[in-house]
């Protein structure tokens, strides 16, 4: 397939409110793209996905979609009483109301065989179909499933008794049968495992439209992206970066050093112009103090002098309106995010001892018979397909779940901190003040919170936890975290909903950290940054493998 727009974003305008989102904002995205966007928690990216969808208006500026437009978002919304097989229908019912269609016109036709509108409507739809992959829903319905791994579910199973992970792997599979001509995911890897991701991976590279991708899966990205677009959360402008995140890290490092060297230059000559023309003026009117013999000469001297100095001070003059006029300003990176830990002292050898552990759920055994000790300093990645047990055992190690069998016993001096896979441990009507550890006094969480490059003052009293994005509230309770001086971290998903400069703030945190680290993550390069122990959970048990 050639190459074409399929989406033209120009002059895009949105806010909220006094607050700008996105500011002159252009965008194409053709034809067998496939563009990553990345930015910021707030920045704007699932607003810009939202306008492409339609489901919300610019303020100004111009949009032109040329086909069919499939978004999954980050919240997976449904009807009361919808079940798996109704909601993919609902999702895929273009196809279904177009099969209708053709087999009304084959039976028209059947009569009337020879009728040129008929033939000819009979052919574009049949051809629209085709393209739509309408003719092998049925068999592509069948590689979803079980490539996205919920065929076991019943296609009458309602919605709404679906687990979270599960909800999103059905919400992902109706969007990729609808084959649409531009396929918006939204943090579509949050609830994947690294099985489930290379499905996905290899899914999006032989798709043959466009993609435009929200994710923070650096591993994900450069598998699947041919672009990253960034949106800069201070100018609320995009950048498009040609191939994947790492050719999208070193382009933007060498860019920002172009900006820097330029601004320095530019500076350089603005304070060279100024101290000439200061000393040009300074001397104009001096009197030449050599002696000439010709008076005439002389005269002619000092007059040619004069006019001289007179012109370059002209000349600088002017040099200086012009760089004045287009000064370059300083490209100054975006207010830096850090989880500076300090976590209390933890005075054992082990911060956990696990004897026989035994993990059940609904009857069925996840975890049998397991034992480990958990040294001080040591950071443990679990790593197992989703619903094996990584939640119920980082639960069970944080006092919050009994074990079917077997002792947990934790370090005396432990100062447990957790964080959930979602953001339910956050009440949505908390004013995220009240929603911070009443540690030290107001100047010193306020400091913290700056530290962390987090939430500037009248955000603090003046707006409660729900009204935050899903990523703001994210670092919010891992800014919680620190504020605890935790010296026991159990991280269930720590990556989910934060953009890429927290993700990895979070790393650099959690490689500084004195404490010990109990995470369950798919991220790959999270692992292979912070793992000093992997856990294995299989059928067999839990595999330990040092690094």
């Amino acid at each position: 397939m050639s190459s074409h727009a399929i989406v033209s974003l120009d002059a895009i305008h949105k806010s909220f409110g006094a607050t700008p989102v996105l500011s002159s904002l252009s965008l194409t995205l053709q034809a067998e793209q496939r563009i990553a966007l990345v930015g910021e928690n707030g920045a704007g990216k699932t607003t810009l996905a939202r306008i492409i969808n339609g489901e919300s208006m610019p303020d100004s500026g111009t949009i032109q979609c040329q086909g069919i437009v499939g978004y999954l978002p980050q919240h997976i919304a449904f009807d009361p009483d919808a079940t798996i097989a109704s909601y993919i229908a609902q999702a895929v019912g273009q196809l279904a109301e177009m099969q209708q269609t053709l087999t009304t016109l084959e039976h028209a036709l059947a009569t009337t065989p020879d009728d040129p509108d008929l033939l000819t409507d009979y052919g574009e739809l049949q051809a629209e179909f085709i393209a739509l992959g309408g003719y092998d829903l049925e068999y592509r319905t069948e590689q979803v499933m079980v490539g996205l791994a919920i065929d076991y579910l019943e296609p009458e199973t309602p919605m709404q008794y679906l687990s979270g992970g599960e909800q999103t792997r059905v919400a992902l599979a109706a969007v990729l049968l609808k084959n649409p001509d531009v396929l918006i995911l939204d943090e579509p890897t949050n609830h994947l495992d690294q099985h489930l991701l290379d499905w996905l991976a290899d899914y999006l590279l032989r798709y043959d439209h466009a993609v435009l991708l929200i994710s923070h899966d650096r591993r994900f990205i450069n598998r699947v992206a041919t672009h990253v677009a960034e949106l800069d959360a201070i100018t609320r402008t995009l950048t498009l970066y040609h191939g994947n995140y790492d050719a999208y890290r070193t382009e933007r490092e060498q860019r920002f050093a172009a900006q820097v060297a330029a601004h320095e230059a530019q500076q350089s000559e603005l304070k060279q112009l100024r101290h000439q023309i200061k000393w040009q003026n300074n001397n104009v009117g001096k009197r030449n103090q050599h002696i000439e013999s010709d008076k005439l000469l002389r005269n002619a001297k000092i007059e040619n002098s004069h006019h001289t100095r007179g012109a370059k001070i002209r000349d600088a003059k002017q040099r200086l309106e012009i760089l004045e006029a287009d000064k370059i300003d300083h490209p100054g990176r975006v207010w830096q995010i850090a989880f500076p830990f300090e976590p209390l002292p933890l005075g054992s050898r082990y911060a956990f001892q696990i004897n026989n552990l035994q993990i059940a759920y609904d009857e069925r055994i996840l975890v049998k018979d397991f034992s480990a000790a958990v040294e001080t300093g040591e950071r443990v990645i679990l790593v197992a397909p989703n619903g094996t047990g990584k939640s119920s055992l980082l639960q069970i190690l944080a006092g919050q779940q009994a074990p079917h069998r077997g002792t947990v016993i934790a370090s005396p001096s432990a100062q447990i901190g957790y964080l959930a896979q979602d953001n339910h441990q956050l009440d949505a009507n908390t004013r995220v003040w009240d929603a911070l550890p009443a540690i030290g006094d107001r100047l010193s969480r306020q400091a913290a919170l700056h530290r962390m490059g987090l939430f500037a003052p009248d955000w603090l009293d003046g707006q409660t936890v729900g009204a935050l994005s899903v990523g703001m509230q994210r670092k919010l309770l891992i800014a919680r975290l620190v504020m605890t001086q935790a010296n026991i971290l159990l991280l269930d998903e720590p990556t989910n909903h934060l953009d890429l400069a927290a993700l990895e703030a979070l790393e650099m945190g959690l490689q500084t950290f004195e404490g010990t680290v109990i995470a369950a993550s798919h991220d790959q390069t999270f692992i292979d940054r912070i793992a000093t122990q992997i856990w294995r959970i299989t059928d067999q048990g839990i595999e330990i493998e040092r690094r």
